[in-house]
């Protein structure tokens, strides 16, 4: 009998030895489109650095103010550590020289085979934290690296941009979605879109529905039009958003409306969104009769599918704050409704 006991108390422990005890991967920290520059300070305060601020922090187009891409935090390569070592968005910049701190801390944490000279950029997700995504952006010299950045930053730029969708995403789906207004969506416009909890019909009528987020700092409004097929026109989207916050969007001051600023060029450009031609549109709106006005981007897509063209528009309202990153979540939000 002890002998069986024995037996069973020593297969529990190799039993015991299969278990997954490791600890969850926490998640990645820092606000959504923080980046943290690593590169040498002498770099840092050179034309390289110069460089990379003249693109990372860009202001954000068709914005009433002055508003950055990305906000970036520069630190030194022995200062990656601790917190910061588990930051979201991190970027070194180097020349491959052994002189240089980061490319030295760069050969760290990169296998020294995969840092190939053919290349320029290599990256690696969740090293110190779920979500993370550590670049490596480099050239044979300084001069190679600028030369690099002028042609490809637009790419560096969209990069990073889609490592931010799972915070953006998490953010809005923060108090859960409402399955009962995506019914509704549903029914009106016939997309499928989970709408977030937070938000609210403003309005509700044929093939046509007008959803509203408020917050404390801003308003964020999400528009979706059914309507009968139409050729994509460069600024068609310009022309429907007009139509509808001149019927639909009225101010408190008699006679005032929503329409489209015309002092500040808007952009227009084709582009495909999710396997389906669309035209992109964004500028700012104002209010006719008042002094209210704010970012919109809208997209007009072609759906073939269902005989029939689909206008989407998010506009924010924030007369005492930033609107960059309540436009990014409406983006989101937009680029994720499907048909």
């Amino acid at each position: 009998m002890r002998y069986l006991i024995c037996a069973v108390f020593i297969s529990s422990l190799f039993f015991s030895c299969n278990i997954d005890t490791s600890v969850p991967q926490s998640a990645a920290t820092g606000t959504i489109d923080e980046v943290i520059v690593v590169m040498d300070e002498q770099d840092w305060r050179g034309e390289l650095g110069d460089t990379v601020r003249y693109y990372l922090t860009a202001p954000v187009e068709v914005l009433p103010q002055y508003e950055s891409t990305f906000d970036v935090r520069y630190i030194k390569p022995n200062g990656f550590s601790d917190l910061l070592r588990s930051a979201r968005n991190v970027i070194i910049f180097s020349s491959l020289t052994e002189k240089k701190q980061s490319s030295k801390l760069a050969l760290e944490l990169f296998d020294k085979k995969n840092i190939s000279t053919n290349k320029n950029i290599i990256g690696k997700k969740d090293a110190y934290g779920k979500g993370q995504q550590i670049l490596f952006v480099y050239g044979k010299t300084n001069r190679d690296l600028i030369s690099y950045l002028s042609k490809n930053n637009n790419s560096l730029i969209e990069r990073i941009a889609k490592n931010e969708d799972s915070k953006i995403r998490n953010t809005i789906y923060l108090g859960g979605d409402s399955p009962e207004l995506s019914t509704q969506v549903k029914e009106v416009v016939n997309v499928d879109f989970k709408v977030p909890k937070k938000y609210k019909v403003i309005l509700k009528k044929d093939n046509l529905i007008w959803l509203r987020y408020y917050s404390e700092k801003y308003q964020a409004n999400l528009v979706i039009q059914s309507l009968p097929k139409t050729p994509l026109e460069e600024n068609i989207g310009i022309a429907i958003r007009n139509l509808f916050g001149k019927a639909e969007v009225k101010g408190t001051n008699e006679g005032s409306y929503m329409s489209t600023e015309e002092k500040i060029e808007w952009m227009t450009r084709p582009i495909t969104l999710n396997g389906k031609k669309a035209i992109e549109s964004k500028g700012l709106w104002m209010m006719t009769e008042d002094f209210l006005g704010g970012p919109f981007k809208n997209y007009v897509v072609d759906d073939t599918k269902n005989n029939r063209t689909l206008f989407i528009e998010g506009f924010v309202m924030a007369p005492q704050g930033d609107k960059r990153q309540a436009m990014r979540q409406l983006d989101y939000l937009m680029k994720n409704i499907s048909f």
